[in-house]
């Protein structure tokens, strides 16, 4: 089985999350064999990939997932939307962490609170709320909504994903933000990804370290 399980879950449609397991695999496989689970009915990230010429990472449907989990070091999966108590329950189990992006508006941040509810009753500790689409400065969307987050003791990454027409012109290009052609900025856009990446892997690392401590 894969040493990393990371899904990435949300209850509102349009939230970046296709983006965000897009990005973060991407990411990943910069360093060990990763795998893209697609287990969203809609196919918005299989769609995705089949515009372009290819992605490093191997793209795979949810019921390829078994098969194939043993050769890779890390799997991301994207799911479907708006996911049951039952499904909520397995990714809670199965994963090592949990990504819900979530935008900076009331609407998405109403729905967010019907999510963490939910954990809550769970018992769930393994999951990171990661702000996405934020409006550059001067807006102080993202500002505001962390201090929200806060106030509402929701985990949240430090990092947040800015809000760019790069992202969406990957999508229609087929690759990740950082290959999008005639863009000069699009690179920013990965790098908010690289350093959401890191903070996931240093989440990850101190858990492994706690467990090890525990066992020893």
């Amino acid at each position: 089985m894969a040493k990393k399980i990371i899904t990435v879950t949300s209850l509102k449609g349009g939230a970046g999350k296709t983006t965000t397991a897009l990005h973060l695999a991407a990411y990943h496989q910069q360093f060990a064999p990763t795998l893209l689970v697609d287990a969203d009915p809609n196919r918005s990230l299989r769609e995705w990939v089949s515009r372009g010429p290819g992605m490093p990472f191997a793209v795979i449907g949810e019921a390829s997932l078994a098969k194939e989990a043993g050769k890779y070091d890390t799997i991301i999966i994207d799911t479907k939307g708006r996911p049951e108590r039952d499904d909520l329950n397995d990714m809670i189990v199965g994963s090592d962490l949990i990504v819900v992006p979530c935008p900076p508006d009331a609407q998405a941040v109403a729905t967010l609170r019907m999510l963490f509810a939910q954990f809550k009753t769970m018992d769930a500790s393994n999951y990171r709320v990661l702000l996405v689409n934020v409006p550059p400065p001067p807006q102080r969307d993202g500002e505001e909504y962390r201090g929200l987050l806060a106030d509402l003791q929701i985990p949240t990454f430090q990092h947040s994903i800015r809000s760019m027409k790069a992202f969406k012109r990957a999508s229609v290009q087929g690759c990740t933000v950082d290959q999008v052609a005639g863009d000069r900025r699009a690179a920013l856009g990965w790098m908010d990804y690289e350093d959401v990446g890191v903070e996931i892997d240093n989440i990850l690392n101190t858990r492994s370290n706690l467990r090890a401590l525990r066992a020893s």
